[in-house]
């Protein structure tokens, strides 16, 4: 690592945990990373690759202390202080070709994982009206009132919020697994998923499961007001 090392946060001298809060963060942190991960239940297996990610992308911000300053977990922040601190050739080619990558990511994973996805589900709520395209330019404005960029301003911010998101995912993975293989009894009547016929086994109310989003609202409270205990 040379002279600059870790800095000063993997040798702070901090007081000991106790073993039930040494436990909660344990827990904390693989909600942090699952959750990082988890838009599909396909990308749990993910959880490895993500783990060890988010080890990788932590050494590197607390090894940019000394060496910059400031403990930089921003990529673009990080990007601009190695030109900054040295300008020459080979870091300029290096900072371009890093960029490259992570924008390819950046750009195939938000057409795949969000522009796609908002696309289809945005589609069969009003089919009539919205098709996967128009979903599609209804997500990207859906996302930019948001004002995402408000998550990037502060670690803490971004951590929080990615936190935060799976106390509404783990409740509705949960009715998905248990309806799956309880309810089911991993059996599936394809036919009644693409009909709005009322005899479809599917249609329950209306067409609303108002089962499922009773528990999905019971789970989330749930989930948060733990956090919260916890925290």
């Amino acid at each position: 690592m040379g002279p600059g090392g870790f800095g000063t946060v993997l040798n702070s001298e901090v007081s000991s945990l106790s073993s039930f809060r040494l436990a909660w963060m344990c827990v904390y942190s693989i909600s942090v990373t699952v959750s990082s991960i988890t838009s599909g239940t396909s990308q749990t297996f993910a959880f490895i690759p993500g783990w060890l990610s988010n080890v990788l992308g932590t050494l590197t911000i607390v090894a940019t202390q000394n060496r910059y300053g400031a403990q930089l977990w921003s990529v673009a922040s990080l990007l601009v202080a190695m030109q900054d601190a040295n300008g020459d050739s080979r870091t300029r080619t290096g900072v371009f070709f890093v960029g490259l990558a992570f924008g390819i990511s950046q750009i195939s994973l938000n057409v795949v994982s969000n522009s796609f996805s908002g696309g289809t589900d945005m589609s069969s709520l009003l089919p009539k009206y919205i098709n996967i395209r128009r979903g599609q330019l209804v997500t990207a404005f859906l996302g930019l009132v948001m004002n995402p960029w408000y998550l990037l301003t502060g670690a803490v911010i971004f951590i929080s919020a990615m936190s935060a998101y799976t106390i509404f995912l783990q409740p509705f993975l949960g009715i998905l697994v248990a309806h799956y293989f309880v309810v089911q009894k991993r059996r599936i009547k394809v036919s009644d998923l693409y009909t709005i016929d009322p005899g479809s086994i599917y249609w329950y109310s209306r067409g609303v499961n108002w089962r499922s989003i009773v528990s999905w609202i019971i789970g989330s409270v749930s989930c948060h007001m733990c956090r919260v205990a916890l925290s």
